[in-house]
């Protein structure tokens, strides 16, 4: 499990996408990150590698000031605050002067799906949901979570889908959005609205 991460900065919108905004939460911080860094893995090949992951393994060299990593690409020069499981932009596909935050704004979206679906995905394939069993005197069945769960899991894959089918810069409100006049900036407008749809 990852317990720090530079992208802790969208814990707070995957729980509300996800709805699980209130204590005790069913989701640890550390399931929550884990699925964040995991979640930038899985749209790698979507994103044609422009968000890599820190570990010790690409290390080239480190003066205090910045880090020389390898990537897929070459090296990359990044600072040397980036720690283990820190995401950092890869400097061979996205320039890193304007970078007053991790992602891009833009791609803020896509790691919320990706993130909810692969949360999903681990509590229906980890756990009993789905299952039923009986007793002479008791039974028990969850199989309408499970069905519930695959239905917001398919969601958050179309919803990706369609991200990156009409190849968005940025979603745009009436491509994606019942409303014309807003363009969705951030991943927290996007939560919202997503979760007051669900």
């Amino acid at each position: 499990m990852v317990t720090t991460t530079n992208l802790n900065i969208y814990e707070d919108a995957l729980r509300l996408y996800i709805g699980d905004f209130d204590t005790p939460y069913v989701y640890s911080t550390a399931r929550l990150l884990t699925a964040l860094v995991e979640g930038v893995r899985f749209l790698a090949s979507r994103w044609d590698r422009k968000y890599l992951i820190y570990g010790s393994g690409i290390l080239i060299s480190d003066d205090g000031t910045y880090k020389t990593v390898s990537t897929p690409d070459g090296t990359c020069t990044i600072p040397s605050s980036v720690q283990e499981n820190d995401v950092f932009r890869n400097c061979y596909k996205i320039d890193n002067a304007d970078s007053t935050t991790v992602l891009q704004i833009q791609d803020e979206a896509a790691l919320l799906l990706a993130s909810a679906y692969l949360l999903r995905r681990a509590a229906l394939t980890s756990s009993n949901i789905g299952q039923s069993w009986s007793t002479p005197d008791l039974s028990h069945s969850n199989i309408e979570t499970s069905r519930t769960l695959r239905s917001l899991m398919q969601t958050d894959l179309d919803a990706l889908n369609l991200l990156f089918k009409e190849k968005l810069g940025s979603i745009q409100a009436g491509m994606f959005f019942p409303r014309n006049d807003f363009q969705y900036n951030s991943a927290l407008e996007v939560a919202r609205y997503y979760s007051s749809i669900v």
